[in-house]
């Protein structure tokens, strides 16, 4: 894997010759077309650094399309074949409180909300968008950290607090 290349891109080529499965093809529209700069995600990581955290990213959010609960189970998915790595780099990101998670998710809501807002005839529907980040503590070994955060009307230092966005047009 070269830092220089898109993950998303050898995925397309990758199923282009194996399989011509429209869901692969729906999962990687979407991903080409949402962009995030480095200066969003906040954090940089050395140059002799296998990926960059913008693949690692990527390769993070592909994990529900590819049945992948966590970072200890990609190794042995098909996703895992393709982009070699341990699980520990996963963890490693997740982990950087220099990544800035709420400027991703930020970033990519506004994109997903302009394509639907240029796919969308009609102009007085009623939407709704609910940004949720609600401190739960953390429930078992299986969560994965998100950030460290405290709560501060609790007074209390959090293991990891998840972030939601919402869209709804009615």
């Amino acid at each position: 894997m070269n830092k220089n290349r898109y993950i998303i891109g050898e995925l397309q080529e990758f199923f282009a010759k194996n399989d011509s499965s429209k869901a692969i093809n729906s999962i990687s529209t979407i991903m080409n077309s949402i962009r995030i700069q480095s200066k969003v995600i906040g954090s940089v990581k050395n140059p002799n650094c296998k990926f960059t955290c913008l693949q690692v990213l990527q390769l993070l959010v592909l994990f529900p399309f590819f049945s992948i609960k966590n970072a200890a189970n990609y190794s042995s998915s098909a996703l895992g074949k393709m982009f070699v790595c341990h699980k520990d780099m996963f963890y490693r990101f997740m982990n950087d409180g220099n990544i800035s998670w709420r400027r991703i998710i930020y970033s990519v809501f506004r994109q997903v909300y302009s394509r639907v807002k240029r796919r969308t005839t009609l102009k007085s529907d009623i939407r709704c968008v609910i940004f949720d980040d609600t401190d739960l503590p953390k429930t078992g070994f299986k969560t994965e950290k998100i950030g460290q955060v405290s709560s501060y009307p609790m007074s209390l230092f959090l293991d990891s607090t998840p972030l939601f966005s919402w869209f709804t047009e009615g």
